[in-house]
């Protein structure tokens, strides 16, 4: 979807838990090996307390994100709330709003796996350009994953909690959405991953598998494939266009990242792939929020590109832009 009147992000926000598990401590239980460490770049993950829950993290960092865009959450018109793994979540996106203090919009909720939170900004950013009445909205995610039945470690990739949350306005603001689309597999549902990853392991399966066979390799390469060239011809831009300052990958390693993501695109923005994570690991359905939020927004006439995955298959790409200054 090419988003010809502007779209602000006015405002994001990261919310993570003080406790980290880190690489070291899972060495020493013999949930990873060196090699696995070195290769994949992921040096902690994130743990929530035992009487932190995804709700109360995600309304900590919509708060966040709500102040920094100067948006009184009162004017939220529209919440979209994508989790991935807290079961009991059923009413989460109206409990949510209720904790924020959103009094009138819509609150949805977003089951896409780690691709949740790349969908819910896609939901919202159609509503912001298609119902007038849509001002303001708020995508988000947040998952906790301490009551998986093993080690966070042993998932390929490995699981951090944490929240994260982007506001939307109609306008301009320091950071503009130029485009984001999405594209999908579902006959890949049947091959990947192939088990539930919140069961408990069997003693054969050692750790979850991320990729499947073959032609769950290829199927996946083709959907990144596919939704880059859509959101860059969204955009209008080219593959080899020196704005494009940087591709931000979901936060799922660098093994999967090469193999899956940066195999899939044109040549010349191989190079510009960023994997983000080292101190968080995936975090669920919020990777892409979290990269929205967590780092430097692109300069003004600069444009960064992210791209997010999730089981099932969809993928996700966005195109942002940084402010472009008025010419004087």
């Amino acid at each position: 979807m090419r988003l010809v009147e502007p779209v602000a992000i006015a405002g994001s926000a990261l919310c993570l838990p003080l406790e980290r598990d880190s690489a070291e401590q899972a060495l020493a239980r013999g949930s990873v090996t060196p090699a696995v460490v070195r290769a994949e770049g992921i040096q902690a993950l994130r743990v929530c307390a035992p009487d932190e829950t995804s709700s109360e993290l995600a309304a900590r960092t919509i708060t966040s994100a709500l102040a920094r865009a100067k948006v009184d959450p009162s004017s939220v018109d529209l919440l979209a709330y994508g989790w991935l793994f807290e079961r009991d979540e059923r009413l989460a996106p109206n409990r949510l709003a209720q904790l924020v203090g959103v009094r009138s919009g819509a609150a949805f909720g977003v089951r896409q796996m780690s691709n949740g939170g790349a969908a819910a900004l896609e939901l919202v950013a159609r509503s912001l350009v298609t119902d007038p009445a849509v001002r303001t909205a708020v995508a988000v995610t947040s998952d906790s994953f301490r009551e998986l039945p093993y080690d966070r470690w042993l998932s390929t990739p490995p699981l951090g909690d944490g929240a994260a949350s982007v506001v939307l306005t109609r306008g301009s603001g320091p950071c503009v959405l130029r485009a984001i689309t999405s594209v999908g597999d579902p006959g890949l549902e049947l091959r990947y991953p192939g088990r539930d990853p919140f069961a408990p392991l069997s003693p054969e399966d050692g750790t979850t598998t991320a990729w499947g066979d073959a032609s769950v390799t290829r199927g996946i390469r083709q959907c990144v494939a596919d939704v880059v060239t859509r959101v860059l011809s969204q955009a209008n831009l080219a593959p080899d266009d020196s704005r494009i300052a940087l591709v931000r990958s979901s936060r799922v390693g660098r093994t999967t990242v090469r193999h899956l993501l940066t195999a899939a695109l044109p040549r010349p923005l191989r190079s510009k792939v960023v994997v983000p994570g080292e101190e968080t690991g995936h975090l669920g359905a919020g990777d892409l929020l979290a990269n929205l939020a967590e780092f430097e927004l692109p300069r003004p006439g600069q444009f960064h590109l992210l791209i997010s995955v999730g089981a099932g298959l969809t993928a996700t790409a966005a195109v942002v832009e940084g402010k472009v200054e008025p010419a004087n």
